[in-house]
């Protein structure tokens, strides 16, 4: 099945990680709006923001 819900007793709880993902990804996208109006404002053409972005993003 896809969800084994029989883990063994000293499985590590997966409470504290849904916190991190959850603020990791709060971070990421905090970071993108910041980041987007800097980034124009440094580009000498508009064909070069797909380049900078799909670096920025395979970067993060």
């Amino acid at each position: 099945p896809a969800v084994n819900t029989q883990l063994p007793a000293d499985s590590p709880s997966w409470f504290p990680l849904l916190f991190i993902t959850i603020a990791c990804g709060a971070i990421s996208g905090f970071h993108g709006l910041v980041a987007s109006g800097t980034t124009s404002k440094q580009l000498d053409r508009e064909t070069d923001a797909r380049y900078v972005g799909y670096g920025g993003m395979i970067g993060e």
